[in-house]
């Protein structure tokens, strides 16, 4: 583990002091570890040190210098930093050939390490002969079961795989199989690596029901890991660990896309391993927040409160150019580690991996108990296709499930990429056009809904380019929007079904905190909405009446440390919202505020609110000591404290909007108030008109504020503004989540 390698440099810098060949090779090992955490430049910067300390200890082609010069060079491959891969391999290929000749198996090893870079940078014309040179020598050198011929074996396996060579490919992969299962164990990664390559062989010679048995065994390995390995993660890591493992589970969904038809149990898995994943991280960081919280342990919500003030610090740390954090003498690499450090102490100490990763997994089986005659779960899938090797399409899957099922419906949507071009293009520029639009529904439901006749109420989990669309404003041949058809819940996971189930009506927390009409500046830089001036004036009567304590903060009031400070049961915020979705162009030191190259990186500093005096931010007279700089960034959100707030809503342009990633969502403002512990958001797609958004928020307050259930408040009063405005452009354009 990290903190057994941690504990090893610690020892070896005291004993032996930090130019040591032993405190290098403990660094190197750390830094492997991050690589396989998927923690990229932390390991580059770590191996770097280490060949920088060993280069003054070790000859130049010596093997212990010669493999950790390859670390680097498999780093730079895994990062496609692939001509500085090849550099390190050919230079080191020329000094083991001169030392050792060219029948070493450490000769091997090189050839065979440049032989798969060559792979990946698509100089096929040599890798044959590299991969069969390799294996023969480690063959002679070190027989037939050692672990290095056997890795050549797959190398040369796969290699005769993806170029359609099957018949010679298949003995390599399953001899590769056999002695990886009996060497390292079922479970071993390198093991369950194998059994996926003999499955994607299997599934391209077309003997599916051997490739499904394989796969099968593989998917389930690659849920144990999640479970074994995940919980101890900062989310920083949780991200990058899900990156890895995700291809995996893009290239299963390709092969159930195509084997379904011949075995349609595997539809069944594919939904399981979806309820399994689907929104994993914000699943994963939600169990951790809640488990601190609702537990005991002081010393432990102390910790947790010391971790919120460090990500407060970052968050106005990431306000500051590379010179302003020298001349404020900060380390803002080394605040960032103290803080993740603290976060994976957190997620050790709050018993989330006896609890919360230990809950028996949901299948889609309990899903279909729960289900009533009129009721149906719609899960949308958007993935890579996998065709040997990973294509430029891209497809959508939807699992249809109704009541008592014993398999789910796989419809399948070959056209993801038209589908998240032109067709998503189309159907915005006709909302926003007010024009009308004839094909957008046949191209995002029209299928769905004739898998779903007679159902009305529809529980829709949305996945890539439909987190854009608002499924209520799609229009069938007779004319009749979804909306007039029927019920559509959103929910981030379809197993959130069965906490809709069991959920009783909780009482409400009746305090409401409601802010419009900031005063950003007095340059004009940023025009003012007068509009939510008067939809608070509206909204908050309606409120009060009903028996809620409100707080209204209008003009400089509507501030940024004051929307921090909110936790009611009730948070109204009617401003500006923004997210930047291209920042490859941006020149500029800062990008809103937030330094560029951190704003780049992370889509969270790129999404947000504008407040009260936000303009200073525009015109460069920012206080840089001030916390509030009246931006509210979806970074800063996630650490707001409303784990008792019952709804969101965010009454300002294209809130909704942000960086989609496939099976996790949006991530913006909406997953940065989920964090936050808000249980529903209602958001908008598009730029709104304030007459529409002033009166739909109206007619919600108006129906929630009487029946406690905003799922049909909001449904209602869509339907009332649509009898006045007829296009979806102004009824529209919110949508909400949770619940």
């Amino acid at each position: 583990s990290e903190e057994l390698i941690n504990k090893a440099i610690e020892d070896n810098a005291a004993a032996l002091g930090k130019t040591s060949v032993p405190y290098a090779i403990a660094l190197n090992n750390k830094a492997m570890l991050l690589q396989l955490l998927g923690r990229n430049s932390e390991a580059e910067q770590l191996m770097n040190e280490v060949l920088t300390i060993t280069k003054e200890k070790l000859k130049e082609s010596s093997s212990n210098y010669i493999r950790l010069t390859i670390n680097l060079a498999l780093l730079y491959q895994d990062m496609g930093k692939l001509a500085e891969s090849e550099a390190i391999y050919l230079n080191a290929i020329k000094l083991k050939e001169k030392k050792l000749g060219k029948n070493h198996p450490d000769y091997a090893y090189l050839k065979r390490g440049l032989a798969s870079l060559y792979l990946q940078m698509g100089k096929g014309g040599e890798v044959e002969a590299m991969l069969k040179d390799a294996l023969s020598i480690y063959k002679k050198k070190l027989g037939e079961t050692h672990p290095a011929t056997i890795a050549t074996m797959v190398d040369l396996g796969n290699f005769f795989r993806m170029n359609a060579r099957l018949s010679e490919a298949e003995p390599l992969l399953i001899a590769a199989e056999k002695a990886r299962g009996e060497l390292l164990g079922a479970s071993h990664p390198d093991h369950v690596r194998s059994m996926e390559d003999l499955a994607i062989l299997q599934w391209q010679q077309g003997k599916l029901k051997e490739a499904a048995a394989n796969y099968n065994a593989v998917m389930d390995a690659t849920m144990k890991y999640i479970d074994t390995y995940f919980a101890p993660m900062s989310e920083n890591e949780k991200a990058k660990f899900w990156d890895k493992i995700s291809p995996r589970l893009q290239r299963f969904n390709s092969f159930v896309a195509d084997a379904a038809a011949t075995n349609p149990e595997l539809v069944g898995q594919m939904f399981n391993y979806q309820i399994k994943t689907k929104a994993l991280l914000l699943s994963a960081t939600n169990k951790i927040k809640n488990a601190i919280l609702s537990g005991g342990n002081e010393e432990l919500k102390k910790m947790y409160t010391q971790w919120l003030d460090q990500k407060e610090q970052l968050a106005r740390l990431y306000t500051l150019s590379k010179e302003e954090l020298i001349e404020e003498k900060v380390n803002l690499d080394s605040l960032e580690q103290e803080t993740n450090k603290l976060e994976k102490q957190l997620s050790a100490q709050s018993n989330v991996f006896q609890e919360g990763y230990s809950e028996t997994s949901v299948t889609f089986s309990d899903l279909a108990k729960q289900l009533t005659d009129d009721e149906v779960i719609v899960d949308i899938i958007e993935f890579k296709k996998f065709n040997a090797v990973f294509t430029k399409e891209i497809y959508y899957a939807t699992l249809i499930l109704s009541k008592n099922m014993t398999q789910p419906v796989l419809l399948l949507n070959k056209n993801g990429v038209e589908l998240e071009s032109y067709d998503t293009k189309y159907y915005r520029e006709n909302i926003k056009n007010i024009k009308p639009d004839n094909e957008s529904y046949g191209k995002f439901w029209a299928e769905i809904d004739k898998s779903i006749t007679g159902k009305k109420v529809v529980y829709v989990s949305l996945d890539g380019v439909y987190n854009q669309i608002s499924l209520n404003t799609l229009k069938d041949p007779a004319g009749k929007y979804l909306l007039d058809n029927k019920n559509l819940v959103l929910v981030t996971n379809s197993k959130d079904v069965l906490l809709l189930k069991k959920s009783k009506q909780i009482a409400a927390i009746k305090t409401a905190t409601l802010f419009g009409f900031p005063n950003y500046g007095s340059e004009g830089i940023i025009p003012p909405l007068p509009g939510t001036k008067k939809e608070i004036s509206n909204i908050n009567p309606i409120i009060k009446a009903s028996g809620y304590k409100t707080t209204v903060f209008e003009g400089n009031e509507a501030s940024e440390t004051n929307v921090k400070l909110a936790h009611s049961g009730v948070l109204h915020i009617a401003t500006h919202g923004f997210f930047l979705a291209n920042t490859s162009a941006i020149e500029d030191e800062k990008v809103l505020g937030i330094e560029t190259s951190k704003a780049k990186n992370n889509p969270l500093h790129r999404s947000g609110l504008l407040l009260a005096n936000c303009e200073k931010v525009f015109d460069g007279t920012s206080d840089l000591s001030n916390k509030d700089n009246g931006i509210l960034t979806a970074y800063e959100t996630m650490n707001m404290s409303l784990d008792n707030t019952q709804l969101v809503v965010l009454s300002a342009c294209e809130t909704g909007l942000g960086d989609i990633k496939a099976g996790e969502g949006v991530y913006g403002l909406q997953r940065a108030f989920q964090v936050a512990g808000a249980k529903a958001i209602i958001m908008s797609l598009w730029q709104v008109s304030d007459d529409a958004t002033m009166e739909l928020m109206t007619s919600f307050y108006k129906n929630y504020v009487v029946s406690g259930n905003k799922q049909e408040a909001f449904i209602k009063a869509q339907k009332q503004i649509k009898l006045k405005y007829k296009e979806p452009f102004y009824w529209g354009a919110f949508v909400l989540i949770g619940n």
